[in-house]
């Protein structure tokens, strides 16, 4: 990571609501190091819807935030993923694409992928 110039990564969710642990590590190194950083998902959803589903439960609106039916808060900041990742690589000027619609093959998908390579050609 240290000779790269750039990250690109697959922020698709795994094992979970979120993304890859390790993943999000190298994209958090990435952008301690200054390098541009750039992110994509073939997950359209949101991470709070994301999170309620696998609760298997409902959300409901209340004093300002999103909760679960159990009571649980769930991060509400209409992002593809928590804050800390998306709000990072958004402060540093680049961007997060979502695929337009669900894919049937999350892993071997590339069009979002394609999308985001022709959005930073398009950039540099």
């Amino acid at each position: 990571m240290d000779a790269a110039d750039i990250c690109v990564a697959n922020l698709t969710p795994f094992r979970g609501p979120s993304a890859d642990a390790g993943t999000v590590f190298e994209l958090g190194y990435m952008i301690a190091q200054g390098k541009p950083a750039f992110g994509y998902t073939n997950d359209p959803r949101d991470y709070g819807v994301r999170v309620a589903e696998l609760a298997n439960t409902t959300i409901v609106e209340r004093d300002g935030g999103l909760f679960t039916s159990a009571g649980e808060m769930v991060e509400n900041h209409g992002m593809a993923d928590n804050l800390m990742l998306e709000g990072s690589i958004r402060r540093r000027g680049h961007v997060l694409l979502r695929a337009d619609a669900p894919s049937t093959d999350p892993w071997g998908d590339l069009t979002t992928f394609r999308r985001l390579v022709e959005h930073i050609a398009q950039k540099a």
